[in-house]
């Protein structure tokens, strides 16, 4: 039996959008697996192949599309920038393989989980 993939997305707003932000729906195949809320790492799983990945904001406001080829036992990494240029500005969420400065972030993320006390704090990996 295959084993699975992962899909791991990590979404990161300045601490002035945080408590403005609203959560964005994370669509796998055009199914809505999960929802992100700001300085949010989540892991979705997926059987092998090839997937679709966008999230959602509103009812019509949806990012670009990224086809993932998922191997057996792959993690892909996806961030959602909050500056992504004039589309994120008029709502138009984004969703891009994650950088190194991401995935830094990403792991301060996992190893200091969002509560409601330090929620409005900066990241400073």
């Amino acid at each position: 039996m295959p084993a699975n993939a992962a899909i791991k997305i990590y979404r990161s707003d300045p601490r002035w959008a945080t408590l403005s932000s609203w959560y964005y729906k994370v669509l796998i195949d055009g199914v809505q697996a999960g929802e992100l809320w700001n300085r949010q790492v989540k892991v979705f799983e997926v059987k092998p192949g090839v997937h679709e990945v966008r999230i959602k904001r509103w009812p019509s406001f949806r990012s670009n599309s990224l086809k993932l080829t998922m191997e057996e036992s792959q993690t892909v990494e996806l961030a959602c920038p909050f500056w992504a240029g004039i589309p994120t500005l008029f709502g138009l969420p984004r969703i891009r393989l994650a950088n190194e400065k991401d995935k830094v972030r990403m792991r301060t993320l996992v190893e200091n989980p969002v509560t409601p006390r330090n929620l409005g704090e900066e990241l400073n990996p």
